[in-house]
């Protein structure tokens, strides 16, 4: 077969504000109209022989872009609340499948999906997916964000015949970057990210899973020594008065899990919390938890994510 390396190569890029986001290590070699296309990822190599017609989907971030490729989706994982933008895969027609860390491996076989897409939670499943149907997996990569979406957009474009849809949602987020860069840097401000887990408090650096805040957007990092664990780095409130942050942008997992009697304000807005200046001065911003943790890496909450760190630093 004559093959040809179509969409995600270290070559091609999509530029924002002077800068480069490349697009790299999944690849898509062939196209349909030679026969086949193999769709190399982290934990495999899939071929596909036609547009997938029937898809379950493991991972909210890739059914929210899916969702605007008007893909047709089959199974989803129901094992909470969907974000308004997300709210039609909530219907009957949909098929629950499990949850996002224990697929129902059942009822995805009787489903016979043409293509099963999973991500980290589930790698673990990835040889039992492949039994039922062609799998691959997307990642999320925080510390290289938009480059992760990217690559995600294009591999799907490729997939399903979409690239000019993949293109024009890839060059969206790239233009909403770019507005956000040009007002960042008009300002010499800095930023702690913290996330509230129970009573507890942990900081993401700029090599985390939240890291679009820095490394994308331009916000500098209150602290530069952060050690960018999975779950962060836990801290005190002592921490937070000492590095005296210009913003505090707080992520509330107690909303995601169901601990809803516990407020992240009413952790965070302390005595010691409003000695520094981002209380001071009003810059404690409570961002969306669905877009941030739910949902990363899909179109919708990209696109949310920025707005909402871009309207806090207009404020």
């Amino acid at each position: 077969m004559n093959k040809k390396v179509l969409a995600i190569v270290a070559a091609a890029a999509v530029v924002v504000a002077g800068g480069a986001y490349l697009l790299k290590d999944n690849k898509v070699e062939s196209s349909y109209s030679e026969g086949a296309i193999e769709v190399t990822h982290k934990l495999g190599t899939t071929v596909l022989n036609e547009a997938p017609k029937n898809v379950v989907v493991l991972d909210f971030g890739a059914l929210d872009v899916l969702s605007e490729m008007d893909v047709n989706i089959v199974g989803l994982p129901k094992s909470g609340p969907l974000p308004e933008y997300l709210e039609e895969f909530s219907g009957e027609q949909y098929t629950n499948v499990g949850s996002v860390k224990e697929p129902d491996l059942e009822a995805i076989n009787e489903l016979n999906p043409d293509l099963i897409v999973m991500a980290g939670r589930m790698s673990d499943y990835y040889e039992e997916f492949s039994e039922i149907a062609p799998t691959v997996y997307v990642e999320s990569d925080g510390a290289d964000y938009i480059n992760s979406f990217n690559k995600t957009a294009t591999m799907f474009g490729d997939i399903f015949d979409k690239e000019e849809k993949a293109t024009e949602i890839i060059e969206e987020v790239a233009q909403k970057v770019k507005e956000a860069n040009a007002e960042i840097a008009k300002k010499d401000i800095n930023a702690s990210i913290i996330m509230v887990n129970g009573r507890n408090i942990s900081t993401f650096g700029a090599k985390s899973r939240f890291a679009l805040i820095h490394n994308e957007l331009g916000i500098k990092a209150a602290d530069e020594n952060i050690d960018d664990s999975t779950h962060g780095q836990e801290v005190t409130f002592e921490y937070l008065v000492e590095k005296n942050p210009g913003y505090i942008f707080v992520i509330d997992r107690n909303s995601i899990t169901g601990s809803k009697d516990i407020t992240a304000q009413s952790i965070i807005e302390n005595e010691l919390t409003k000695q520094t200046d981002a209380y001071k001065n009003g810059n404690i911003v409570y961002l969306n938890s669905v877009n941030w943790y739910t949902v990363s890496g899909g179109y919708t909450s990209t696109l949310n994510m920025i707005e909402e760190v871009l309207s806090a630093v207009k404020a």
